[in-house]
């Protein structure tokens, strides 16, 4: 088996949202409310480059739409400029998986069998 991941992409940061720093995310993994329980993550580029680590201040979903606050933006501008960047969290972050299932990316380079 390859080496597991060590973190995961689960979001990308979208245009900012209100006047005190909150931020639109389009959600990367299946079920949106994981957001709820996120209290820290990091901030990558394409390139899967770590930029920054950011406490998260509160999280909004309504409607299936994520909305975030980091602890450390507080206006607008702020929030614009952490657009297109990616959010990950480190593998002991993660949802809890059924058994026998697994992530994506711990199955990319594996060889399968019929």
């Amino acid at each position: 088996m390859s080496q597991l991941t060590e973190k995961f992409v689960i979001g990308r940061l979208g245009k900012a949202k209100g006047l005190r720093g909150e931020i639109k995310v389009i959600p990367l993994t299946d079920d949106p409310k994981r957001f709820n329980q996120l209290k820290a993550c990091f901030l990558e580029n394409e390139k899967g480059d770590l930029l920054f680590e950011k406490n998260i201040a509160s999280c909004h979903i309504v409607n299936q739409e994520v909305s975030l606050r980091f602890a450390d933006i507080t206006d607008r501008n702020q929030a614009e400029d952490l657009r297109g960047l990616y959010i990950s969290v480190k593998r002991e972050d993660a949802i809890s998986l059924k058994e026998n299932s697994f992530f994506i990316a711990d199955l990319i380079g594996c060889s399968v069998y019929d």
